[in-house]
């Protein structure tokens, strides 16, 4: 914490640290740090940047397992990673070997940081395995011989303790002195009748390391690799880890790996948007079409769509940023913002035309006469957004990619509108036999 503060202290507002996990519940030998950073405009680095800083500061620490990433990503899954690959499968050491052949590979894939797995051993404890041909032949249940462990260990409730208004339980268990070895364990005895049987003779008693938590999906068990994105793009990273893992791993029959996280809710969301935008291009056509009382020139300025999404390619392309939910946000909010273009250029010719114009007359007039509005609107809207898409402001760097979006939309469809619509406008009247 103090390390954090003198590097980067100019940057870093607020720094909290937590150790042993929520409820205390993983262990002191985990902790997490949280560093708050300033406002944009009081750092010249963005927060990607940042972390990027941070990453390789603290690579250089020995014996010490240390994940950095951005809290504003829109995370998956246990560890929160960009990339999570699922291994599922019935045998847990088999599942073992997969994720280590897993990790060699995602580690020496490029643009790959914080490479780590769910699967977590925990201290050493004592395993007392029961020998059940043994237990039949001295007739002991297995549950008796859990229940009397976990008496002499864990201890048992015999009574409460009343002090006024309050109780506390009575828990009998043996001493701390009589239950702090594997020798002392292997000394206990199970009391069948007047028979005390030692536990040894019942059951094999062992140190052994056991898992902190078995994760399982789908009535199996699960293990995943978890890994942060320092260059390139999460779809990209995806199918070359997907390639990979065909290539190299060998699965055994049963055994599946499954790209979960962030991948799969960006998946789901990527569907639920396009259902979105899907219904979106349809209630602006049925909007358009009972305010024009025609099916063909909505149509005409529905074709202003396909024109912006030339600008929204050319404006992530240009930025370096990806295709992710936020982008398609701001293309669903463009469906209804692009068509008002065309629809101030083709209502002016409608009106042109009712006075007498002709088709080419009308729109020879209603282009120059509509550049001006056309123009003013447009660039109204993008001014209104420029703030931002260079980031402005608390959460810029998350939003950004919405306006430029828009604003890439808005610019190239503008300028192909004036050109496209007329052709098209003419070659629909052509065709209905319209001068």
């Amino acid at each position: 914490k103090i390390f954090l503060k003198n590097l980067f202290k100019f940057k870093v507002d607020i720094i909290y640290s937590t150790l042993g996990g929520a409820g205390w519940t993983q262990g002191v030998h985990l902790a997490s740090v949280t560093v708050q950073l300033v406002d944009m405009d009081e750092r010249d680095i963005s927060t990607a940047e940042f972390v990027n800083r941070i990453r390789e500061k603290l690579a250089d620490i020995p014996s010490a397992k240390i994940v950095v990433s951005p809290t504003e990503r829109m995370g998956g899954g246990p560890g929160g990673a960009d990339i999570e690959a699922e291994v599922t499968g019935l045998d847990q050491d088999k599942i073992n070997e997969i994720v280590e052949q897993m990790m060699v590979i995602t580690k020496k894939t490029g643009g790959l940081v914080d490479v780590d797995t769910s699967w977590r051993t925990g201290k050493p404890e004592v395993v007392i395995t029961p020998d059940r041909r043994k237990c039949a032949d001295y007739g002991v249940p297995i549950g008796l011989i859990a229940q009397i462990m976990r008496a002499y260990l864990e201890g048992d409730v015999a009574s409460k303790l009343r002090e006024g208004s309050k109780e506390y339980d009575i828990r009998v268990k043996l001493r701390h002195l009589d239950r702090n070895n594997i020798d002392q364990v292997r000394d206990m005895v199970i009391q069948l009748g007047r028979n005390a049987i030692p536990i040894t003779e019942l059951a094999e008693v062992k140190v052994a390391s056991g898992p902190t938590i078995i994760n399982r999906k789908n009535r199996m068990r699960k293990v995943t690799v978890g890994a942060n994105i320092s260059e390139g793009a999460l779809g990209d990273k995806i199918k070359e880890l997907e390639e990979q893992f065909d290539e190299e791993i060998s699965l055994p029959p049963g055994y599946k790996i499954h790209f979960g996280g962030m991948a799969e809710m960006m998946g789901d969301a990527f569907s639920d948007l396009f259902t979105v935008l899907i219904m979106a291009i349809i209630l602006t056509y049925m909007l358009l079409a009972a305010i024009l009382e025609s099916f063909i020139h909505p149509f005409t300025i529905m074709l202003t769509l396909p024109l912006a999404l030339i600008g929204v390619l050319l404006a992530l392309f240009l930025t370096g940023n990806t295709l992710n939910i936020m982008t398609l946000m701001a293309m669903v909010m463009l469906v209804g913002i692009v068509v008002n273009n065309a629809i101030l250029l083709l209502d002016y010719t409608h009106q042109l035309r009712d006075k007498g114009m002709s088709r080419e007359e009308a729109l020879l007039v209603a282009c120059p006469r509509r550049l001006r509005p056309i123009l003013m609107s447009t660039a109204a809207a993008v001014l209104s957004m420029m703030p931002l898409a260079i980031g402005m402001g608390a959460g810029g760097e998350m939003r950004g990619p919405m306006a430029i979006v828009s604003i890439g939309g808005l610019i190239v469809s503008m300028g192909l509108t004036l050109i496209f619509i007329p052709v098209v406008y003419t070659a629909f009247e052509q065709a209905l036999g319209r001068d």
